[in-house]
């Protein structure tokens, strides 16, 4: 049983369920941690390649695909569960931390990736919006942006109208981190709803000639909790969707190919592979003094 007058917190229960409590309401009152703030980052990527393998003779192997967790590895500390195996809910997804001097150089080995390589084509798009908030408080922030279409036609009057719905595109995250009562760890609850127009059908209702666009909406959420990290490192989840394809080109060798029977011995092949993967990067950090300043003043009426 718990009780209060609105000054006191009262338990009833055993002394060690009593120590537990006292220690987690201590967690979110110690007045040295008021002041902590932490800043949850969401990066949303979205990396399309197309490789194809020099002309050789035989079949050759290629690989070309780098999962975006490959060129920062050794930075990346797994997060598990008490029998040490991952305990993340969300499918597709991964958690880790980063220690402190690892930092810069995870960042340094994203962007290598996100930059073309010589002898492909890459492209990427990345999106980070922040938010930040207190030692045991929420954080919240969405960045919506609806979008009308065409989706249908009705019979009004004899004639057919346009009948439009609106789609939202973009995402909203939430995140809860509390400071331990020694001040080593952190806990983190972590939720975050992307959703991304992918392509749009086209069609055309006859006669009146009205253009009828469907949209193809992705939307992925990632929701954790209960994330534990050192708190002079920073917490790493990825999640990514990844779609492959492969074609093969065979090509002949210059004269050789133009005569019958004998073109078939000299034949050349080239494989290759086209990806599109959509990642999404979110990390949470203490934030540094001049962000937590810039807090503070933001919250003073």
């Amino acid at each position: 049983m718990i009780g209060t007058d609105g000054r006191k917190l009262f338990v009833y229960h055993t002394p060690e369920v009593q120590r537990k409590v006292a220690e987690t309401v201590g967690r979110f009152l110690r007045q040295e941690t008021q002041k902590t703030a932490f800043l949850m980052e969401t990066k949303f990527v979205t990396l399309s390649e197309s490789f194809f393998d020099r002309m050789a003779a035989g079949h050759g192997e290629t690989t070309v695909y780098t999962d975006i967790r490959s060129p920062v590895e050794a930075y990346l500390h797994p997060i598990t569960g008490p029998d040490g195996k991952p305990r993340l809910r969300t499918p597709g997804a991964s958690a880790y931390w980063v220690a402190k001097e690892d930092i810069p150089k995870l960042y340094e080995g994203w962007s290598r990736l996100f930059d073309a390589a010589e002898g492909d084509t890459r492209s990427d798009l990345l999106t980070g919006p922040k938010t930040a908030a207190f030692n045991g408080q929420l954080g919240v922030l969405l960045d919506v942006a609806p979008k009308q279409f065409v989706t249908d036609t009705v019979m009004v009057g004899g004639t057919r109208q346009p009948v439009t719905n609106t789609f939202f595109e973009g995402q909203a995250i939430a995140g809860f981190s509390l400071l331990s009562w020694d001040g080593k760890t952190v806990d983190t609850d972590v939720f975050v709803e992307f959703s991304k127009i992918t392509r749009v059908e086209t069609l055309h209702s006859v006669p009146e000639e009205i253009e009828i666009r469907t949209p193809h909406l992705e939307k992925r959420t990632l929701s954790e909790k209960g994330l534990r990290w050192p708190v002079d490192g920073m917490l790493v989840l990825i999640q990514g969707t990844e779609r492959l394809a492969e074609r093969t080109y065979e090509y002949g060798t210059p004269v050789l190919n133009k005569i019958p029977y004998l073109n078939r011995l000299f034949m050349q092949r080239a494989v290759g592979r086209e990806t599109t993967t959509i990642y999404s990067i979110i990390t949470v950090r203490l934030a540094d003094p001049l962000e937590t300043t810039a807090l503070l003043s933001a919250r003073q009426p």
